[in-house]
């Protein structure tokens, strides 16, 4: 349009068309100055819950932090850089605040994935150019398998061997074991408060206990297809033995895992299963 008006006003000397023209150019400065104001000070940070299964929405969000003293933003569009299927929309973000941009995000693949970015775009303040800004964000998502159910129930039926006897476990029942330094994932009812005071750091009573289970999980030999779905019925398996607080452990071709309790022992299995290199 602009290109038309100033021929126009090149072919026809008209001084209206002169002037429309310099209105035109007046307003795309005015755009561009603002338009670039608009996102200056701006810091965006990615919040990701600490489970990512493959194949699954995870609901995340954005924080857009507006830095400057003066002046907010406004007409935000973000979204992930190499995934432009997560967006999100900001109305405004005031001075001096910070707004939460809700979005979902979905890996269809496990594994540790790079996310490098979050791409920020808007046509405010009078739209006719869209502006865009990729503001860096670097991060590792570990994408767990996603659980295979087998309908069976956390035993050696499950590809694992399950280990009879007394075994140590974390509670308010049994013989005193020991006690040891609180790791987290560890039940917070089993910390004995007084050692815990004298020696300035949570420690945890471990009791010799009859009932809790303990199981190792296999992981068996394939290729292909067969690999996946063998990495994710494994996967289920720690799961399910987990949430039933037995002491789970893991056999991987190349490493193994003992015995252990607690949601951070599990996360832990989940993710050397999440690593496992590919195998077409």
């Amino acid at each position: 349009m602009l290109v038309v008006v100033a021929v126009l006003a090149g072919v026809t000397g008209n001084n209206l068309l002169y002037v429309v023209l310099s209105v035109c150019f007046a307003l795309l400065l005015v755009a561009e100055v603002i338009g670039q104001w608009n996102v200056r000070g701006l810091s965006v940070t990615r919040s990701l819950p600490d489970e990512v299964v493959a194949t699954r929405d995870v609901r995340g969000s954005w924080l857009v932090e507006n830095q400057r003293t003066v002046g907010a933003s406004f007409a935000l569009s973000l979204s992930e850089e190499g995934h432009s299927e997560v967006s999100g929309r900001l109305v405004m973000v005031r001075p001096g605040q910070t707004a939460r941009v809700p979005a979902r995000w979905r890996f269809e693949q496990r594994g540790a994935v790079g996310l490098t970015g979050v791409k920020v775009s808007s046509r405010f303040p009078f739209g006719f150019a869209v502006r865009e800004w990729v503001m860096p964000g670097p991060a590792e998502v570990v994408v767990f398998p996603r659980p295979r159910k087998t309908g069976a129930t956390a035993s050696d039926d499950e590809g694992g061997e399950a280990e009879s006897g007394r075994r140590p476990t974390l509670g308010a029942f049994g013989d005193l074991a020991r006690i040891r330094e609180y790791v987290a994932g560890d039940p917070i009812g089993g910390i004995h408060w007084p050692t815990s005071a004298r020696r300035g750091v949570p420690m945890l009573v471990v009791r010799d206990g009859d009932g809790a289970r303990s199981l190792v999980v296999r992981l068996a030999e394939a290729q292909g297809r067969a690999w996946e779905a063998e990495i994710g019925r494994v996967a289920g398996a720690v799961d399910r033995a987990a949430q039933d607080g037995a002491a789970v452990g893991l056999e991987l071709p190349d490493e193994t895992f003992p015995p252990r309790v607690g949601a951070a022992w599990r996360r832990t299995l989940l993710e050397a299963l999440a690593r496992l290199p590919e195998r077409p």
